[in-house]
């Protein structure tokens, strides 16, 4: 992992929004992260730190990590590292690169 992306976080007034956002989740959203190694790797730390920070700050963020290849990754036709996907047993939405820029 890149030094500089190891101590990634998001701000805290990014942090504090999120957080008042969140409370009003009344279900959980479940995240599933998905990369391979040797492609994009910054990309994929990035998302793996942001899905992570996501947790963080609520109980009803589920994050789930997968590699690109595996039995889960299959089911959904994911191929393109990353991917991020929303509650996939209910919904069809799909984030692929990195939830910046």
């Amino acid at each position: 992992m890149d030094k500089d992306l190891k101590n990634w976080s998001l701000p805290d007034d990014a942090k504090k929004i999120l957080n008042e956002r969140f409370k009003q989740l009344k279900e959980n959203v479940i995240l599933e992260v998905f990369t391979k190694d040797g492609e994009n790797d910054q990309f994929n730390t990035l998302t793996t730190l942001f899905a992570k920070e996501l947790s963080k700050l609520s109980n009803k963020i589920i994050v789930n990590f997968h590699k690109i290849g595996d039995d889960f990754s299959k089911k959904h036709s994911v191929t393109r590292s990353p991917t991020v996907l929303f509650n996939p047993e209910t919904y069809r939405i799909r984030y692929i690169g990195a939830p910046f820029g």
